[in-house]
Formats: C-alpha cells, sequence, structure tokens
C-alpha cells in the first residue's frame, strides 16, 4: 500500500500549466522543448509533472477521485487518467512557450 502525502490543493491542469509556464518561459534550454513535439517529453518531463503536481493521488479531484478507466485495446482513454492529463499540459505548455518565442503553436 502506498503511503501517500497530504496535499493541502490540487492545481487543476490549467493552473499547473501557468505554473509551468512562468517557470520555464526565460530559462536557457527551454528551446529545446519548444523545438520537438511534447510527446517525446511524456518520460522524463511528464513524469515529473505527474509526481510534482501530485497527478496520481487518489483524491486528485482532477485525475485520480472517483476515477474509472475506459479501457479499449488494453489503453486507458479515460481524459482524466495521469497520463493523459500531464500529455495535455505538456501539449497546451508547448503552445503557450512557442507563442511566447513568437515560434506560433
Amino acid at each position: 500500500m502506498i503511503d501517500w502525502p497530504k496535499v493541502e490543493k490540487f492545481l487543476s491542469p490549467q493552473e499547473i500549466v501557468a505554473v509551468l509556464f512562468e517557470r520555464l518561459k526565460d530559462t536557457s534550454g527551454v528551446e529545446d522543448f519548444v523545438s520537438a513535439s511534447p510527446v517525446s517529453f511524456h518520460h522524463g518531463f511528464g513524469t515529473g509533472v505527474r509526481n510534482e503536481f501530485h497527478l496520481w493521488h487518489p483524491e486528485n479531484p482532477f485525475t485520480m477521485k472517483d476515477y474509472v478507466s475506459e479501457l479499449r485495446d488494453g489503453i486507458d482513454y479515460n481524459p482524466r487518467h495521469a497520463d493523459n492529463t500531464s500529455g495535455r499540459i505538456l501539449e497546451e505548455l508547448h503552445k503557450m512557450l512557442a507563442a511566447y518565442q513568437g515560434r506560433g503553436a
């Protein structure tokens, strides 16, 4: 059994994007993220997002609380699945950073 941490406030996906945007917008190396596909960051950066923002936490109302799988061919398509949520976060963050750098989406 996992000993889940107590989390005072879970951030919505939009709030997570805003936090990450502010954190990354003027950092060196952000060009690597902007010039690549967000999918290529699913492992590593995406894992960090899932962990830091507690997307797997069973009480997270944006992902796991009252979660029901939507399995098709062994893949969970529920948009609230933590992996799917972090994917959308990375996609939105990618768009915002690209626009900020004047590259468009």
